[in-house]
């Protein structure tokens, strides 16, 4: 058998999350990951996060990078970082930490949407990510007694 990876070409883009299913209430901490790709470098990359309708900031923003990354890091979302300068095979990972609105319904869907650009490779397409708010899991038994 052989198998290929293919390293998506200019700046990567990947979001992940602790929780898929959170209740309301819950702390949900996303995890954003931007890898260049290339041997060029990527000069005034702007990172945008934007947040969910029902999910509310719960800290600060953590960006963890390299030594030679610069810009501006950690801004409140929509926009995470900007005038960053990401070099060759390195990566910023920031961590947004959210908490679900205590007022969201079960099965409501929550979507982020996930943006980058940078002078020498544009924009690729956003990334997405869905959470579903579950409910708390506690049900009331009443018991039916005839006689």
């Amino acid at each position: 058998d052989v198998s290929f990876t293919c390293v998506p070409r200019g700046l990567a883009l990947s979001q992940q999350v602790d929780n898929n299913h959170p209740q309301p209430g819950d702390a949900v901490n996303f995890q954003i990951i931007v890898t260049n790709n290339e041997s060029i470098t990527a000069t005034n990359a702007v990172i945008s996060f934007f947040l969910a309708d029902g999910l509310l900031m719960n800290g600060e923003v953590v960006v963890d990078v390299g030594t030679a990354v610069s810009g501006s890091l950690g801004g409140a979302p929509p926009l995470v970082a900007q005038g960053l300068t990401i070099g060759p095979g390195e990566q910023v990972i920031i961590t947004v930490p959210t908490i679900v609105s205590e007022s969201l319904a079960p099965g409501t869907i929550l979507e982020n949407v996930l943006t980058v650009s940078s002078n020498e490779f544009g924009s690729p397409p956003p990334v997405t990510q869905e959470i579903v708010v579950q409910n708390n899991g506690f049900a009331v038994f009443i018991p039916l007694v005839t006689r």
